[in-house]
């Protein structure tokens, strides 16, 4: 229903990933006007009961695809249900007169991948770049056949087709002779479907670096709610628009919507932090922000303290910018981790889940305080501080806690420094698991 609502479309498609229902890209053979569902190609585990959602994907839906209008798609789908799939690309040219969709229509099928499965037998690696040089190709194909047609001439087209013949020869094919192009940029690809589509649906460019983001982060942008309250966070993400202002003194700031593999989230940039930064708030650029959790209402936003460039820390090519020291994507403020650790009736297996707790923290370094309280089996609660251990508390640490094999529960809070105070001066308390 919400198919001409880019924005909506978006939030949609992250929840439904993040429920872990797959959302499949357009496709001329596949997809109808609006959102479709089919059995998942690639269930992430084999033999799914069907009343699994897993086991079924979400088809985007043609009419969702931008500048090609309900009517162009109706065509198109009319004669694939009165004539079977296109065979391919030449297939489609003959049967869909393209003098009734406009060019750039037809280019935005290109772009959202919706011919991608026939064009790849020819060029896999490139099927809408070579398709996007070839446009004007398929329209004066098209309109020499829906020409003669109309006229009532009978060409090479019709009598293969109707012999039940339909290969061409090579001479015939709107691939041939294929056109020379630049090899095929990732950028401009997923450029170019975000132009159509309003979202990234078959990549997104976090992706290839979403592991070390994982772990420079201490949240997702969709994990943030009005519980967060005050919390120092840190998030990474793709600025997905940019909304600049001028305060009543003249200053400059900016309202950030800030997008990650997951949700998004509005991003505060006051004038000084802004003057910092401003060179790095542009749509597209992936950053790091550190800042601080205001709800207002039941909108949870992120005040930035710092907004700086995302660079990888390892991996590099040389000719991009040299390695930041890491000092630079420390945050400012330190966190106190505060770990539920629950008993359990089983000793043994208690004493290990701890000892593997403790190699967790150490093995993240960081200046990161540690609390943890043991629930005993009786309900009652021990509290241990450890003011000479500290940790980096990431995302990827959270998880790994919170896995089964320690069974924690991870909560973080920003450590002020009376905090600070009390933690290292206090005692280290050691009760027995036994």
């Amino acid at each position: 229903m919400e198919r001409h609502n880019s924005d909506k479309v978006a939030l949609y498609v992250a929840e439904a990933r993040r429920l872990g229902i797959a959302v499949l890209p357009p496709d001329i053979n596949k997809s109808d006007v609006t959102f479709t569902i089919e059995p998942n190609p690639e269930p992430p585990v084999p033999e799914l009961s069907s009343a699994d959602p897993r086991c079924w994907a979400i088809r985007f839906g043609l009419g969702a695809i931008k500048n090609v209008g309900d009517g162009a798609v109706r065509r198109i789908l009319d004669e694939r249900v009165a004539h079977g799939p296109f065979r391919d690309v030449d297939d489609f040219c003959r049967r869909v007169d393209l003098r009734q969709l406009n060019r750039r229509a037809l280019e935005y099928l290109i772009k959202a991948g919706c011919f991608d499965e026939l064009v790849r037998p020819v060029v896999p690696d490139a099927p809408r770049e070579v398709l996007l040089n070839l446009v004007d190709r398929m329209i004066r194909l098209s309109s020499q056949v829906h020409a003669a047609a109309e006229v009532g001439q009978m060409n090479m087209f019709d009598v293969l087709a109707q012999s039940g013949r339909n290969t061409l020869r090579p001479a015939q094919s709107v691939l041939t002779p294929l056109p020379s192009i630049a090899p095929p940029d990732p950028k401009k690809r997923l450029a170019d479907e975000k132009e159509s589509l309003g979202l990234y649906i078959s990549s997104h460019p976090l992706q290839e670096v979403a592991v070390e983001v994982g772990r420079r982060i201490t949240m997702l942008c969709d994990e943030i709610g009005v519980d967060h309250a005050g919390q120092v966070v840190v998030v990474a993400g793709l600025i997905k628009d940019v909304r600049r202002i001028t305060t009543r003194k003249g200053d400059v700031m900016a309202f950030l919507v800030l997008e990650d593999l997951q949700g998004e989230i509005e991003v505060v940039v006051f004038p000084r932090v802004y003057a910092e930064a401003h060179k790095h708030l542009v749509p597209d650029a992936i950053v790091l922000v550190h800042g601080r959790v205001e709800v207002r209402g039941e909108t949870p936003a992120i005040l930035a303290d710092t907004v700086e460039p995302y660079r990888p820390l390892r991996g590099e090519p040389s000719t991009r910018a040299p390695e930041p020291d890491r000092q630079e994507v420390r945050r400012a403020t330190p966190y106190l981790v505060h770990i539920t650790f629950h008993r359990t009736g089983d000793e043994e297996q208690d004493i290990r889940r701890f000892r593997r707790l403790m190699e967790l923290l150490q093995a993240a370094h960081g200046q990161d305080r540690v609390r943890v309280t043991v629930v005993l089996p009786d309900r009652r609660e021990v509290e241990l501080n450890f003011p000479r251990l500290t940790t980096g508390y990431s995302r990827h640490l959270k998880e790994m806690l919170e896995s089964e094999t320690c069974g924690c529960l991870v909560n973080v809070q920003a450590l002020e420094a009376a905090d600070t105070r009390r933690v290292a001066s206090s005692q280290e308390r050691v009760i027995a698991l036994r």
